[in-house]
């Protein structure tokens, strides 16, 4: 079985937070990076946060609630929800509370 076929386990817990220069308000985890172009990471952001308006050209965005709430284009997400944002989306969210979620990040390739 070659390297592709190995189960990944991470202590994701243990990994330190680092802060998205690109997002200023937010941090996260970098759990895996796919050759493919997938990506999977932990995200936070803090009790009042809030980002600018932006779209991801390349990506869609699979994002489920862990803990906390935020709100994005009219829609708040708790706890237990999933958001799906298709390619070029444009989204700004912002949060009361707090809030962290699991990002599984697809980039697309042209013309796919």
């Amino acid at each position: 079985m070659g390297d592709a076929m190995k189960t990944v386990h991470i202590k994701a817990g243990e990994l330190p937070w680092s802060e998205a220069e690109q997002f200023p308000g937010w941090s996260w985890k970098s759990l895996r990076e796919d050759p493919d172009g997938v990506s999977v990471s932990l995200w936070r952001l803090a009790p009042g946060g809030s980002d600018e308006l932006h779209a991801h050209a390349d990506a869609e965005e699979h994002l489920y609630v862990l803990r906390g709430e935020f709100e994005c284009g009219g829609v708040t997400c708790k706890a237990g929800d999933y958001l799906f944002r298709p390619v070029g989306v444009p989204h700004q969210t912002s949060s009361r509370t707090g809030v962290e979620t699991l990002l599984v990040y697809v980039k697309r390739k042209s013309g796919a």
